[in-house]
Parts: C-alpha cells; sequence; structure tokens
C-alpha cells in the first residue's frame, strides 16, 4: 500500500511528482489513517495494531529533531517497516505476526531509514565544516622548503614573519602561534 494513494481531498494541491517532497505531517497522519481505515476493512491489518504503529512513526518524529533531521524519518521510517512486512507476508513465514510487529520499534530499520535519509553523503554541522577547511588552509601554508623573502621558512608555521613588538598574533617570539587574519578561504569570525 501507498500511503500517498490515501490522501485526503483536502490535501489534492499537493504535487507529489517530485521525489524529493514530502507532504507536510498533517497531511501525512491524514492519509496514514485513511490508509489504516482501508487497511482495517479488508481485514489486512487492525486498527489497533496500525495506531500503535503511527505512535512509533510519532516518537522517531519527534526524536528525528534532536537528531538534526526532519519529521521526514518517520515517514521512512514508515514506508520501510510496510515494505518488510509485506515482504514477510509475501513470503508466508510463520513467525510473522503483524500485530506484534506493529508494536515493536525496529532498530535495525530505523537504521536503514537513517541513512536513506541522510543520502550518500552524511550530514555534518557546520562546525565541523569549518574545522575540516581550517585544517586544509593550515595544511597548505605548511609546506616545506618554502623560499619567501625572508629566507627559507622550511614549513614552520610563522617563520619568516615580522617579529616585531607590533605584531597582530599573539604567538611566541619565533612567530608561531595565531595567525593575524584568516587565510583567504577561511570564513572570518563576527562579534554578536
Amino acid at each position: 500500500m501507498n500511503i500517498l494513494d490515501y490522501l485526503p481531498p483536502w490535501a489534492a494541491n499537493w504535487d507529489s511528482s517530485e521525489p524529493h517532497k514530502k507532504p507536510d505531517a498533517l497531511t501525512w497522519i491524514s492519509a496514514y489513517q485513511n490508509m489504516a481505515l482501508a487497511a482495517a476493512a479488508c481485514q489486512v491489518w487492525p486498527y489497533h495494531a496500525s495506531m500503535a504503529h503511527l505512535r512509533i512513526c510519532m516518537q522517531i518524529a519527534l526524536a528525528a529533531k534532536g537528531e538534526a533531521r526532519g519529521y521526514g524519518l518517520a515517514f521512512l521510517y514508515d514506508q520501510l517497516c510496510r515494505e518488510s512486512w509485506t515482504e514477510k507476508a509475501r513470503r508466508g513465514d510463520a513467525a510473522f505476526n503483524i500485530v506484534k510487529v506493529s508494536q515493536t520499534f525496529d532498530l535495525e530499520i530505523l537504521e536503514q531509514a537513517r541513512r536513506r535519509y541522510d543520502g550518500p553523503i552524511p550530514r555534518k554541522p557546520f562546525v565541523h565544516q569549518w574545522e575540516e577547511r581550517y585544517h586544509k588552509s593550515d595544511a597548505h601554508q605548511q609546506t616545506p622548503n618554502r623560499k619567501g623573502k625572508h629566507g627559507d621558512q622550511k614549513g614552520v608555521k610563522g617563520a619568516g614573519k615580522n617579529k616585531s613588538s607590533h605584531s597582530f598574533s599573539k604567538g611566541n617570539a619565533k612567530g608561531e602561534g595565531k595567525r593575524p587574519f584568516p587565510a583567504h578561504n577561511e570564513p572570518r569570525k563576527t562579534a554578536r
């Protein structure tokens, strides 16, 4: 069952032709309840079991906020659960019980949903991206045996810099320490 087939009539303006676009949470819950009623009427999925699964999905949606993910993680979890259950029922798995699995939180499927939600490249917070750029710029500036106008620098950070008392950096006597200005590819820090 595709949950988008059960969208309520007032959600007719939602365009499902774009694969990356997802309905808002209210539309999804309404479609889920319509699907659960249809499944219960056909005696495929008991209504109380589908509502227990909806509760698990809502817990995942709320927890996804703390993981820097959106409520779409719950949509993926529900979709992957129902695909897994459909496959088990199609195979005729004797141990499969739709009521029991509907009330169970499946960590393996949740991990699959997280990987699919994140895409091929895991999302990183902005701080980690900045740190990676910072370290790359440091490696670029510490090239060995680089000659400058002040002689052989030999990869020492700050070597050959002006060592006057009016230096902008707060480094030691060799000129090592903080750079006076950000490198050309570093973001500038701004005071708040």
